[in-house]
């Protein structure tokens, strides 16, 4: 069929169903963009054995889906946003111990490989978030939350050169965008003073 037997012959029509067309592609592309800003896991390898795990996690979304999902998410926000820092900082806690618990490293063997050394943004860093979504959610309800993730980072060490991995992280915290890569190096001094670099 050719294209032309699209065409409806109402002036303008055509005009119209590539806008419409255009302003849909518009909106997923928007909505996608909104999913990559939520979670994110990036994967590094350091070296053959030494992997770093890097989580960018929306705050608000996360500790909900960790703590309470059951709840509307409003009311969560605003419950844990006003909580005395005691209380906030064990709910905090009870979030990590499931992060922690629930990630998991598979070696090709079937073996896991433990994830060591978390380092966790302070509660105060999760509460303002909390704070600051509350606060936006009064002044402008409909906008898109513009809040920066928070950062959790961890580490593991393989016994061997570590060529494959199994990742699973939490399912509370999916769905999320996993990035991983072997940074390549190379040393710049007086003699060799740049470098062909290519992506």
């Amino acid at each position: 069929m050719s294209p032309r037997s699209f065409h409806t012959g109402r002036p303008g029509c055509h005009r119209w169903q590539v806008a419409a067309a255009t302003a849909l592609l518009i909106a997923c592309a928007a909505s996608a963009a909104h999913e990559i800003e939520a979670n994110r896991l990036a994967l590094v390898l350091r070296d053959a054995r030494h992997l770093t795990l890097s989580f960018q996690l929306d705050a608000a979304q996360s500790l909900h889906a960790l703590l309470a999902p059951e709840l509307p998410l409003r009311e969560f926000v605003m419950a844990h946003a006003a909580m005395p820092r005691p209380q906030f900082e064990r709910a905090l806690q009870r979030a990590q111990q499931r992060v922690q618990q629930n990630t998991r490293l598979t070696r090709p063997d079937g073996r896991d490989l433990p994830v060591v050394n978390w380092r966790w943004p302070e509660a105060a860093r999760w509460q303002g978030a909390l704070q600051r979504h509350t606060m936006q959610a009064i002044v402008a309800p409909g906008a898109h939350d513009h809040e920066p993730p928070l950062e959790v980072q961890a580490e593991a060490l393989a016994p061997a050169g570590l060529g494959r991995v199994t990742v699973q992280p939490p399912t509370q915290l999916q769905p999320m965008l996993l990035v991983w890569y072997r940074p390549q190096q190379a040393w710049l001094n007086p003699r060799a003073p740049k470098a062909d670099v290519r992506f």
